[in-house]
């Protein structure tokens, strides 16, 4: 109760300083010094001091996902230390002479004295016993044989200084792993360098031989490949290589202006690598003659005829006609389109020698403009239309304000957006949809953004591709793709990764023989396949001779042969004479090291024949084994003790496991006031260990207001014992509901707890109308109308405001209706919350999210 009251002391003094800090006036304002954004509450809350971690003071910040300012309060508090025999502390364990020993340890934060740094804290196991089979105090007699990595070693033998038992140890050490000298590959096994020695597997991932198979470009008439690389030791292909598509062709213009007499043509594309035609383009047709006037001789008249002459004005060829007395030599006189300013002509004719007019050219009148193009910006606040002919700017209007709108380039004027279509984002995945935006035609704002349906499944997929199959001789490599986004996959096929044949030497087919012929092939030395058969027509053996061998006293000898060295006949078989093997001079052999129980030993002589010295062996004795049985206990295992009478050679074998303690438990179960127990008794050897279970220390809910849902509504509990570990419904304790609790009211969860707790307890909580999901705001002048959505058990709703959004909310007024207007405001911003109230169980609701509203 004091550290409670001194606790609930230093809350009350760390609030007052941090409101002498902040007055309360400005306190709202105050920026929380780690997320710099949020503001502080005001709330301090203190996280009690540990073994190891000293009392703290956390100033809450209103974000909840801010870890809010930690400062440090006081000092850690000490251990408690205890003798618990547990594995985790043990220091040394039991040997021939006593028990195990172990480090104590703290009971509330479970650490050990050594990892405190206060080994002196130590005990023996008060239940133990001694370990008959672990002897730490040894007197050598026969040296350890170390273990190496081709054979097993062997403990050292001796006495135990510390019980008397003679000849202990002599177990075996399993033999050493190789070390890595030269590391394995793809083809060969790693190379231990102690033993030089091969070892092991080959590793197919580091290969020997890595070859690059170099990339070949592309172009629009023939396929490249990429880069890929295989290694040459075991013929794997690490990168495969891809087949890169045939290119784009590379456009050249091939346009060809139009003469007077040839066609020409505009917009022809070909390739400048392979001259193929990629747009044929449009043919222009032959510009004809331009002609110029006719000319006449001297002293022609029109109304005498004869020859006239013109001339083309681009390429000179002459023109001549013959005209009949009166005939005009008639002149077109060209239409001259009107504008919007001025008039134009109807087509007409003259004569170009006499200038008689023949066709009289009608005038047509001005069109005038028609302003209804495009719209142009002034810098007089007004906007001009081109004229849809001319495109000079007319039909001023003035400038004007929209609700959404696009801002004049030139004169800062609005004129309203144009959302004519949805466009695609282009960030559908093959997995998920994308997105596509209303943008504006005229200014290119978004507008609003929702799901392009559909778009996923012209997506393309982004393959992985890993290897399926290796290449054979004959066929290529498979290759499987997965796609990392959706999973899909696809196989393909590695083009021109087949290895081909490895062919050995001829061979010949079974009973071949070189005078009656046949036919011999190659094996592929990777695949087994017979390749390149081929018919061998009857011909004369090939006789090659074998030489005699001649024996000596360790080696066999041989007498002449003959074999066909195409097809193998032998014509004369090599008799084998056997090696004599030495033979011991008149001195006979001398014992050069004596056999003993495991080594076999070696004696000497002269060798009789040939005079060398030569050794031979003398089996070893073998051992002569007594057997002692020693049973298991619960604690250490049983074995059978095989020991020499010769050599004291001895092992060990039979081993039975430890049988394991048999316990017999009893609880004595925790509550919310005190810790329980659990004591631990041995029905083998009569050993003792007795457990605490804490006490309950917490138990509460999360929230005792539950949102209505139409379903059962229960609440989060929160259940700890008093070491802080959360404790198990259906295993430390079970529910049950006062009601369905699906309707609004007041309920009561009890939790009666089990197993190694005993102990109940009631908790009340309430399920409220939900908040309102929507709350819109709009403001007229000083007035705020807000509206929200309808609540579901709401009789009447209840509107409140702030002028900060962590700040305390005062109430406005209450309404039947889903409407409320605040009126007479004054110029600021303002926060607004809403929730519904049940008048029948005379319940508040879950508060709405903050609505901000400025007040111009």
């Amino acid at each position: 109760m004091k550290n409670q009251c001194k606790r609930s002391l230093a809350v009350l003094l760390a609030v007052l300083m941090m409101l002498s800090i902040f007055p309360i006036a400005s306190f709202a304002a105050v920026k929380c010094p780690v997320c710099k954004k949020a503001d502080l509450t005001g709330e301090v809350k203190t996280i009690p001091a540990t073994c190891t971690e000293p009392e703290y003071r956390v100033y809450v910040c209103s974000d909840p996902n801010c870890p809010g300012k930690k400062e440090k309060y006081g000092a850690p508090a000490s251990h408690t230390w205890e003798k618990d025999v547990d594995k985790k502390y043990l220091k040394d364990p039991a040997y021939c002479k006593g028990p195990a020993t172990y480090y104590e340890s703290c009971s509330k934060c479970g650490i050990s004295a050594k990892d405190a740094k206060q080994e002196t804290l130590t005990f023996d196991d008060p239940n133990g016993k001694p370990d008959l089979n672990n002897h730490r105090n040894l007197e050598v007699k026969k040296k350890e044989v170390p273990a190496t990595c081709t054979s097993k070693g062997r403990t050292a033998i001796g006495k135990c200084r510390d019980c008397g038992e003679e000849y202990v140890g002599g177990e075996d050490i399993p033999m050493l792993p190789h070390t890595e000298g030269t590391p394995a590959n793809c083809v060969d096994k790693a190379i231990c360098k102690v033993c030089e020695k091969a070892y092991g597997e080959v590793n197919p991932e580091n290969h020997k031989s890595l070859k690059k198979d170099e990339a070949k470009t592309a172009t629009c008439v023939e396929t490249g490949l990429t880069e890929g690389e295989h290694c040459e030791a075991c013929k794997r292909v690490i990168k495969a290589q891809e087949k890169v598509p045939l290119t784009d062709h590379t456009p050249k213009s091939a346009n060809k202006e139009p003469t007077c007499t040839e066609e020409g043509v505009q917009g022809k594309m070909v390739c400048a690598v392979c001259d193929k035609v990629i747009e044929a383009g449009e043919v222009l047709p032959a510009k004809g003659h331009t002609w110029g006037n006719w000319t006449a001789p001297a002293g022609y008249k029109c109304e005498n005829g004869g020859t006239l002459t013109r001339t083309c004005t681009v390429c000179k060829e002459k023109d001549t006609v013959n005209k009949k007395p009166g005939e005009h030599a008639d002149v077109v006189d060209k239409a001259v389109e009107p504008t919007c300013v001025a008039d134009g002509k109807e087509e007409g004719s003259h004569c170009g020698i006499c200038k008689t007019v023949i066709k009289e050219q009608v005038t047509i009148p001005a069109l005038g403009h028609d302003f209804t193009g495009d719209i142009v910006a002034n810098k007089d606040g007004t906007h001009g239309f081109k004229c849809t002919r001319c495109k000079e700017t007319g039909g001023n209007v003035k400038c004007t304000d929209f609700d959404r709108n696009c801002v004049c380039d030139q004169c800062g004027g609005e004129i309203p957006h144009v959302f004519s279509s949805y466009k695609p984002d282009g960030n559908a995945t093959c997995k998920e949809d994308g997105t596509k935006t209303a943008i504006c035609d005229i200014c290119g704002k978004a507008k609003d953004t929702k799901p392009d349906e559909g778009s996923k499944d012209t997506a393309e997929h982004k393959y992985k591709f890993e290897s399926q199959n290796d290449a054979t001789c004959t066929t290529n490599a498979h290759e499987v793709g997965t796609c990392s986004l959706c999973g899909a996959t696809i196989t393909r096929e590695v083009e021109n990764s087949a290895l081909g044949h490895d062919a050995s030497d001829w061979k010949y087919e079974e009973g071949f023989n070189c005078e009656l012929g046949g036919k011999r092939f190659k094996v592929c030395s990777r695949c087994g396949e017979e390749i390149d058969p081929e018919t061998v027509p009857a011909g004369e053996h090939k006789r090659v001779y074998d030489a005699p061998v001649k024996e000596t006293c360790t080696t066999d000898g041989k007498t002449e042969g003959s074999h066909c060295s195409v097809c193998g006949e032998i014509f004369t078989t090599q008799g084998v004479i056997p090696a004599p093997g030495h033979k011991a001079d008149a001195n006979g052999f001398t014992t050069e090291k004596a056999p003993s129980c495991e080594k076999a030993g070696t004696e000497k002589a002269t060798c009789s024949v040939c005079g060398q010295s030569f050794t031979r062996e003398i089996p070893k004795t073998g051992h002569k084994y007594a057997v002692t049985v020693v049973p298991p206990t619960c604690t250490a295992k049983g074995y059978s003790l095989h020991k020499c009478s010769v050599c004291g050679d001895s092992y060990k074998d039979s081993t039975k496991k430890a049988t394991g303690h048999s316990w017999k438990i009893t609880v004595k179960p925790a509550t919310m006031k005190k810790n329980g127990t659990k004591a631990y008794v041995c029905k083998s050897c009569g050993k003792k260990v007795n457990k605490t279970i804490d006490k309950i220390k917490t138990v509460k809910l999360a929230s005792t207001e539950l949102a209505k849902t139409g379903k059962k509504v229960t609440p989060t509990l929160i259940i700890k014992n008093s070491a802080g570990k959360k404790l198990k419904e259906g295993t430390a304790y079970k529910l049950k509901y006062s009601g369905a609790c699906k309707k609004l009211g007041t309920y009561k969860v009890t939790i009666t707890f089990i197993g190694n707790y005993k102990d109940k307890k009631t908790l009340s909580f309430k399920i409220v109308p939900a908040a309102p999901k929507t709350v819109k705001s709009k403001v007229n002048s000083k007035d705020v109308t807000l509206s929200w959505s309808n609540v579901s058990g709401g009789d009447q709703f209840v509107v409140l405001r702030s002028t900060s959004k962590s700040g305390t909310y005062k109430k406005v007024g209450t309404t039947d209706e889903r409407t409320l207007t605040d009126k007479s405001l004054k110029a600021g911003t303002y926060y607004y919350k809403v929730r519904a109230y049940n008048e029948a169980n005379k319940l508040n609701g879950i508060l709405s999210a903050p609505v901000k509203v400025k007040v111009k």
